[in-house]
This record gives structure tokens, sequence and C-alpha cells, in this order.
């Protein structure tokens, strides 16, 4: 002590902070650090940056009264700390939705002083305020903490890593395609409280199993972090055990929680998110097509867009992926293009990519090329349009290569048997004809000039293909008979018959509608009336 008090206040009060700081990380016993600094430095305390390791202990040990009062004492030009730590104290209380508004006018602050649009918490704080938005399953906040991520990510702030563990509850509870589950050791995080549980919490809300198996390790930590006067953090931990524990054990760590929480006057946050059932989550999916915040959150900076270039003699389609990143006005660029090699490489990770564009990279293939005679060869990246073009029907994002600005929209067709009256006999054709290639099982045809139908072919509709090739006449003698395939192919083919009497057929009325394509054209719109 006599030591430390010969140092100049500055140092000496720089220098406890220090000590409280690695006191915290390892949960040991810091009642005379935080006495010293209390007593010691009144009067400049609040002007220190070491304030914050203080509050930050007072959260931790559930010492509410304490939090508050030294909140209370911080100065004007403190504002962001005041209102970060005020959020954090309501988010212990269970005060989810009063500790986001804090968080958010702390946000809204620091954009107005740094002149910045995207912003967050550079600290553990975020963690807190992504976990306050995670409170009520509101889709639109769900978005908004997608962003939030992706910025923590972008800047490299140092605990983005845990970030990409939370990611994936608020893709859940979207119902969006989650992105890789947070593979890194836990036990990195033993000296770092609040990461070590918000990533046991993160991890019993993902993969309970995986949770269960570190028990041993959050008993330890729990009972250290009880034992040296750290109650919240006890009490959220025996709330985790409490969900992965069962019969004695489960009542046990309920009731120690429960009593552990009463004392602090907090509330366990475990409860935050539930889990949700497979049907549930297909039609939180489903709800995101037509949101506009979640598609925003999916798209974030740069989108995949795809570029179809249709051959009408031979009615091919090409189609290439470009990768739009957005302007400071919030437009999209003209794109660069996306190699095969990159996206069959990195599909998974890569950003700006829908749930339906990592489908079509799953059908990107390697093929290899020896040279004969030279000992090595290459390798070429190709894309299986029997596997490809089913996942963009009804992509969003699909535009016509010469006019990119147009987009394009690509649906399901099935083939048509058609049977027809001409010139006093019957003509039978399918409608449109198999590939030529006995490959590929999937044709696309050109509706209107911004519609595509995909056809998929079936054994069956070969089968038909290769009695009746390009069409055949029939006599009107042949009537009855044509009646008889129509009922008999109706059950694996659509038919469209002229005939009388084909009532187990399906019968379609005609649409009598007037129908116009209007396209973009120069500086104004073309009409044109079919």
């Amino acid at each position: 002590s006599q030591v430390i008090d010969k140092i100049s206040p500055t140092m000496r009060c720089s220098v406890m902070g220090l000590l409280l700081n690695a006191t915290m990380n390892r949960l040991e016993p810091a009642e005379e650090i935080v006495d010293y600094l209390l007593t010691s430095f009144d009067k400049t305390l609040y002007e220190a940056p070491e304030i914050l390791n203080l509050i930050s202990y007072c959260l931790l040990s559930g010492d509410t009264g304490s939090a508050i009062s030294l909140i209370s004492r911080l100065s004007e030009e403190r504002e962001l700390e005041r209102l970060s730590r005020t959020g954090w104290l309501a988010f212990n209380s269970g005060h989810y939705e009063e500790a986001r508004t804090y968080f958010e006018q702390n946000l809204q602050l620091f954009r107005k002083m740094s002149r910045q649009k995207k912003v967050f918490f550079q600290n553990e704080v975020g963690l807190i305020h992504l976990l306050t938005l995670l409170h009520g399953n509101d889709r639109i906040l769900l978005s908004q903490g997608l962003e939030y991520i992706e910025i923590v990510q972008k800047k490299g702030y140092h605990y983005a890593s845990l970030t990409q563990a939370i990611k994936p509850v608020f893709q859940q509870q979207l119902g969006l395609d989650e992105t890789g589950a947070y593979t890194s050791s836990l036990d990195t995080l033993a000296d770092q409280p609040l990461p070590f549980l918000i990533s046991h919490l993160l991890l019993l809300w993902t993969d309970k199993a995986k949770a269960q198996k570190n028990i041993p390790a959050l008993e330890k930590v729990r009972d250290r972090a009880k034992k040296n006067g750290y109650t919240w953090m006890a009490a959220e931990l025996s709330s985790i055990l409490a969900a992965l524990t069962h019969n004695e054990k489960k009542k046990i760590n309920t009731a120690l929680a429960k009593k552990l929480h009463t004392s602090c006057d907090t509330v366990s946050c475990v409860g935050l998110v539930k889990k949700v059932p497979k049907w549930e989550k297909t039609l939180n999916g489903l709800l995101t097509i037509t949101d506009p915040s979640a598609v925003q959150a999916v798209q974030g900076e740069q989108r995949l867009i795809w570029l179809l270039d249709y051959e009408e003699h031979y009615n091919e389609c090409v189609f290439t992926p470009k990768m739009q990143k957005k302007t400071k006005r919030g437009t999209w660029t003209k794109g660069r293009p996306v190699g095969m090699k990159n996206l069959y490489n990195n599909f998974q990770s890569m950003e700006g990519l829908r749930p339906q564009d990592r489908q079509v990279c799953q059908a990107i293939k390697v093929e290899y090329y020896s040279s004969w005679g030279y000992g090595y060869g290459t390798k070429e990246y190709e894309i299986d349009q029997n596997l490809a073009l089913p996942a963009l029907v009804g992509h969003p994002l699909l535009f016509l290569a010469d006019a990119p600005d147009v987009k394009v929209e690509l649906v399901m067709a099935e083939p048509e048997l058609e049977i027809r009256e001409e010139k006093g006999r019957l003509r039978m054709c399918l409608t449109p004809l198999p590939p030529a290639d006995d490959d590929d099982d999937i044709r696309v045809i050109r509706d209107t000039p911004t519609r595509f139908k995909l056809f998929r072919f079936t054994a069956k509709h070969w089968e038909i293909a290769s009695f009746i090739g390009k069409g055949m006449t029939i006599p009107k003698s042949g009537a009855q008979k044509a009646r008889k395939v129509v009922e008999s192919l109706s059950s694996v083919v659509t038919v469209l018959s002229d005939l009388d009497g084909t009532a187990e057929a399906e019968i379609r009325e005609a649409d009598s509608r007037p129908h116009a394509h209007i396209l973009p054209c120069h500086d104004g719109i073309q009409v044109e009336f079919l």
C-alpha cells in the first residue's frame, strides 16, 4: 500500500483499474480493490476511464444499487457511457424494451458525434444490445440485429467472432437459412466472464446437446462466481444449468437461480429465445419473401443477381451471376462477374447471397480434364442446368442480359398434350417437345418478353413424345379412340382437348381478358398488346 501511495494519483487509479479488470476476468474477489477506488479517488473517479470497470463489476456482481449510484454520477461529457450502462442495468432487470431504448439512444448520439451512419458498440455491451433485439420476436428488430452483426464483422471489432454464434439465432427466428454454427473452443472464453456467459447461452438456444457436454465447465465457473461475489453471473449460469440438467439437478439449479436473482433484484434472460418448431420456421421463412426489412438484412451492402441470356431460335438460356454493391445513394452498381470457382468454394460464407443463390451454387460441379501424355490436367467449374434452373424459379433478382434493368420472371410449367380440330381432322401434339439432348430433362421457353417458363419432362413425357414425335394427325373416325387416350393420359399429363366427352380430362377455361406487355424503353415505356 505504501508503494502504491507514492505513485501519482492518475497512474495509481489506472493501475487499480487494470488490476480490477484482471481480477474480474478471473472472477476472483475484488472487494478490496473496489473499496480502494471508491475511497481514494472519490472526486476524480467519475472523470476517469476506470469508472467503467467499476460499473461493470457492480453489474456482474448484481449490486444494482451501487450500479445506479455510479451511473448517476457520470458527467455530462460521458453521456454515451451513461446510456450504454443504463441499458445493461435495465437488461439485467428484465426490462428489455427499456434497455433497447437506452442502447439506441446511445447509437443515435454516436452517429451524430461521429457523422457515420453505420455504427455499433465496439465492446461487449453490443452483445447485450443484440440480446435485447431478440425479445418479442419482432421481425423488424430481428432484421436490425442482422444488420448490426454485419457492421461488427465488417469492422472487425474484437468480439466479432462471437457474433458468428449469435447470427444463427436471428436467422432461425426469421426462418432464414442459418450460417455455420460457432466452432471456436469455448475454453478460450473462460477468462472473459460476459462472453463466456453469452456463448453458452447461445449454445443452449442452438445446440442443446453440445451445450450439455459443457455442464462441468459451467458448474465450475458458476461455483467460482458464487463464492467470490459475482452473484448476477452465478444466477445466470445457474439458469443455463437448470435448462440443461434433469431431475434432481434441475431442481437444485432452478432453486439456486431463483434465489440468486431475487437477491440481486434481476431477471434471467435464458427464456428470451424459444425453440422454433420446423413448421413455424418454414412459415417464418415464407414471410421473408414479402418482408422488405428481412430482404434488406439478407442483402446488406451487396447482392448477387443473375443475368439471363436467351437464345430464341434454340430455346436455350444461359445465366451469369454478378455481384452488385450498394452505393451511398442507396442504388446498386452494375455489378462485377463472379467466377464459378469463387462461388463453388465460398458460397456458404459469401455475403449478399440469398438461400436460393446457395441452392443454385450447389449445382456447380468440378470437371477434371487430363492432358494426354503430359501427366497433368485442369479443373473446370461448370453448372448443372438441370439442378440450377429449378432453384432459380421465383428468384426476385433475375434480369435480362441485354437489358440489365429489366426484371424477368421464371416460373415452373408442365408440358401439355393438345388435341385440336384442324380442317376436319384431329391434330395431337405434345407442347413443348422434350429437348433434343437426352441428358437434359428441362427446357426453357419464352412466354412473354419478361416471363419464361421452365418445363420439366418426366419419363412419361418422353414416352409420349417417342410415339407422336412432332405431332400426329388423326381422322375423324378415330375420335372415339382419341377420347380414350385423353382419359388414359390425363393422370400423367395436362390435356387440352377440343373433343367432347373427355370428362376425366382436366378442363381449362379460356382467359378472355386483354393482355399487354409494359417494358422500359429509353426514358419511357413500351406497351405491346397481345
